[in-house]
């Protein structure tokens, strides 16, 4: 539930960012489907990497055993809350972001070949862009017990990130027609 709420709180920062990746991927209620179904695979995977690196760190240090992990992750989550430009984040390498430009330009020109296949992976790869909200959530899926919840609680801020998103999708539907 923290999940959830976690990304439905933040859900305006998606809009505004993933927004217009949501609506350059789908011209149609099917394409939006798939962009969506990327993005759940995406995050779920992400998820599952997350549980086991919590796991790795639980096994390595004490520390993360006992629930620092939970603690630090809680403390970030609040300062990304009361602090925004925390989640900023000026560490990705200048390679690292014209490398995803890149890929950014060429999924969106085999778009209008396969649209369907592009959407889910354009929806998959969303989740590569650099994105503060991201992180917070990653951290708290690596404070969880198992890999499995891990997994499950990205799938839940999927879920919170989900109506905005859709909502991007449908305005841009209206104005089409």
């Amino acid at each position: 539930m923290i999940f959830a709420g976690f990304g439905f709180t933040g859900s305006f920062h998606c809009l505004v960012m993933c927004g217009p990746l949501a609506v350059i991927a789908s011209k149609n209620s099917f394409q939006s489907f798939c962009y969506q179904s990327g993005r759940l695979t995406g995050y779920l995977a992400l998820g599952l990497v997350a549980g086991l690196m919590g796991e790795a760190l639980g096994i390595l240090h004490p520390l993360f055993q006992s629930g620092g992990l939970s603690l630090v992750s809680g403390l970030l989550l609040l300062g990304f809350l009361f602090f925004p430009r925390l989640s900023r984040n000026p560490w990705t390498p200048p390679v690292l972001n014209s490398l995803i430009a890149r890929l950014q330009s060429i999924l969106l020109l085999k778009l209008r070949e396969k649209p369907n296949l592009t959407g889910i992976v354009l929806g998959f790869f969303t989740n590569l862009l650099p994105c503060g909200l991201l992180y917070a959530a990653l951290m708290l899926a690596a404070s969880q017990p198992t890999i499995w919840l891990a997994a499950k609680g990205m799938g839940a801020f999927f879920l919170g990130t989900l109506p905005a998103l859709i909502a991007a999708q449908l305005s841009s539907a209206g104005i089409r027609a």
